[in-house]
């Protein structure tokens, strides 16, 4: 018999969407700031995060950015039409990534 998910089990899928999320952005955004390239744009896209992270689908990610966007402490920017999914991190999140890259996920004020 398949178990029913529970409320703490989609908390931590939630959690774990954010995450992966901003650990993106934080990526996309170090190679373009590193980079010489011009053309390298420093935003990632929701349907990218899918396409890499298959254990969760587009609109867990676009509901977890959605929520990541509408903090006071905005950790990552929806831009454009929200459901494009285009994201780009904030000066926060960038810190906040920076000083939290080495605890779990699951620890974390996300």
């Amino acid at each position: 018999m398949d178990r029913i998910p529970s409320v703490v089990d989609h908390q931590k899928d939630k959690k774990k969407a954010k995450w992966i999320i901003l650990k993106s952005a934080y990526i996309k955004d170090f190679e373009a700031n590193r980079s010489k390239d011009i053309d390298i744009i420093n935003s990632i896209t929701i349907g990218e995060i899918s396409d890499e992270n298959t254990g969760q689908g587009f609109n867990d990610f676009l509901d977890a950015a959605k929520e990541m966007d509408m903090r006071e402490d905005q950790l990552v920017i929806l831009i454009g039409n929200r459901d494009d999914g285009i994201i780009k991190i904030t000066d926060t999140g960038r810190n906040y990534y920076e000083e939290n890259k080495d605890y779990e996920y699951s620890e974390l004020d996300l």
